[in-house]
């Protein structure tokens, strides 16, 4: 569903929407293969990634959504008392735990099995992202698995579900997701294993999309 945007073009306009609007932060979305987004902010063309909110008027319940660059983001989200949304960009070879500065030390933190979910989810709106509504099930789901009073724990079962029930409503596995990518790019080494056999004990009739055909 192709919902309205909001201008956010000003600081005060930014004040504005969030007075009048439930602002959410959905994702720091990689573009690929030539897409571009219009910011809200200003108007500019983005061509390498951008930022998401949802955003429901108090009043009428309508929801609108707003796409910008990193400083109104920063804005919006210090309005909102929610942390920036990070990207994760499958094209770019992540920095490892233990190297010099704050990614890797990041990553560090984060339960090995949490980290590998984060990864799916964000591959698979990188892929959609033409496709997924602001707001709904699939940025739920990212935003609880990045929570940062959670990173340090294993996934739940309520993350495989509400996970596997989107990526199966798009008739798609996360194999399926990384070759679609590739078409456009060499991306980094992904490993599902653990999670198809977590995914196996928790949910054993569930359709695996961990893995491929």
């Amino acid at each position: 569903m192709e919902l309205q945007h909001l201008d956010c073009t000003t600081e005060k306009r930014r004040v504005q929407i969030c007075q009048d609007y439930e602002v959410h932060a959905d994702d720091c979305i990689v573009l690929y293969g030539g897409r571009t987004v219009r910011s809200d902010a200003n108007n500019r063309q983005i061509h390498d990634r951008y930022y998401q909110f949802s955003c429901k008027n108090k009043v009428t319940k309508k929801y609108y959504m707003i796409t910008c660059g990193s400083g109104a983001a920063r804005h919006l989200c210090s309005l909102i008392n929610e942390p920036m949304p990070r990207a994760m960009n499958p094209f770019i070879q992540e920095r490892e735990p233990g190297e010099p500065g704050e990614p890797g030390e990041y990553i560090n933190r984060w339960n090995p099995l949490r980290r590998q979910m984060y990864y799916a989810v964000q591959l698979f709106i990188t892929r959609y992202q033409d496709a997924l509504t602001p707001g709904t099930k699939i940025f739920k789901i990212l935003q609880s698995i990045t929570d940062e009073r959670y990173i340090h724990l294993e996934p739940q079962e309520f993350h495989f579900q509400g996970f596997v029930e989107v990526v199966t409503k798009f008739n798609t596995n996360l194999p399926r997701v990384i070759q679609d990518l590739e078409r456009h790019g060499r991306i980094r080494d992904f490993n599902f294993t653990n999670l198809a056999n977590k995914l196996r004990e928790l949910l054993p009739d569930c359709e695996n999309i961990f893995l491929g055909d």
